[in-house]
């Protein structure tokens, strides 16, 4: 498993560091959602529950790091992830007050939680190495986070 998860990430630190000019990070809180195609005449407005935009936010942070492993820069990905505390608050205020359900064991919130909590805590890995401009502790710091991923899917998301 974690030979598999590190084999991916060598290939996306490959493709990342083979373009001749990568593209610059983006911005992790201007995240852009492509909204449904819809019927001539419809509205619709695209309505992200606190979870999908604080996996969004993550998401365009990982990317960016990849960016930024690959240039041989992660200075920039430190601040990239305090971003992202806002949006776990969110996250734990909808889940306590019931506004956000979780999709699969819903019973088991005090487990999601503290998932998510030892989840923001390894994502600190990544803050330090991020602090020295440390590329291959950004590359395993990386490679545990994505694999701490994994658990909180399997046991919370849908399939």
């Amino acid at each position: 498993m974690i030979r598999s998860i590190l084999l991916l990430l060598s290939s996306l630190l490959l493709a990342a560091g083979c373009t001749p000019q990568s593209p610059e990070p983006r911005p992790a809180a201007s995240v852009e959602v492509a909204a449904p195609a819809q019927a001539e005449g419809e509205t619709h407005t695209l309505e992200r529950n606190v979870v999908q935009t604080e996996m969004q936010l993550l998401t365009t942070v990982l990317e960016n790091a990849v960016r930024g492993i690959g240039e041989g820069d992660v200075s920039h990905i430190g601040d990239e992830l305090h971003q992202l505390d806002d949006a776990k608050h969110a996250t734990e205020a909808a889940v306590e007050d019931g506004s956000y359900t979780l999709p699969r064991n819903s019973d088991q919130l005090s487990t999601f939680l503290a998932m998510d909590n030892a989840f923001h805590g390894q994502l600190e890995a990544m803050v330090h190495a991020s602090s020295a401009n440390d590329v291959p502790a950004m590359a395993r710091a990386m490679g545990d986070t994505l694999n701490a991923c994994h658990s909180c899917h399997a046991l919370f998301r849908d399939p």
